[in-house]
């Protein structure tokens, strides 16, 4: 048992938490509006949401690709999001994945930890463990993100 990666289920878990706060009062307008030359809320949320599923995909788990998916990767735009896809469906995904993570990430051993991991990221990490936390910070930038996007929105800061 990891206790770094059970310090980051803990951390994945609050993370969805602080997110959660972030756009719990946001109307549906409001998910979608682009803030300045940055992302919206909802681009935000998809963005953190399909890293999620990098992780659990890496450490072994079966998961579907949700058709949803490809809107969010690097590289694409927050002005380019399917009207099919809702707010709603991806708090939902957060909330199992935040479950997945929190159940699989302390299993795992020191040996799968320093396995490799598909690419090399942005810090240099190139293992699996590099790269769940270089994700783990990733995804915590992005609710600060959500922050002042809700100040631009003329929301209440948290």
């Amino acid at each position: 048992m990891s206790h770094t990666m059970t310090e980051a289920a803990r951390l994945f878990q609050f993370n969805t938490k602080a997110l959660h706060a972030r756009v719990n009062d946001l109307t549906p307008a409001e998910w979608r509006q682009q803030v300045a030359d940055s992302s919206n809320a909802l681009w935000v949320v998809g963005h953190v949401a399909i890293y999620r599923r990098t992780i659990l995909r890496n450490i072994g788990l079966d998961l579907p690709t949700a058709d949803w998916e490809a809107a969010f990767a690097k590289g694409t735009k927050p002005t380019n999001l399917p009207d099919k896809i809702g707010s709603k469906h991806l708090l939902d995904d957060l909330a199992a994945t935040s479950e997945r993570l929190g159940e699989a990430l302390p299993g795992l051993t020191d040996e799968q930890l320093a396995g490799p991991f598909p690419r090399t990221l942005p810090d240099g990490s190139n293992t699996l463990g590099g790269a769940v936390l270089f994700l783990l910070w990733h995804e915590t930038y992005h609710i600060g993100q959500l922050g002042l996007i809700r100040k631009i929105l003329g929301k209440p800061t948290l």
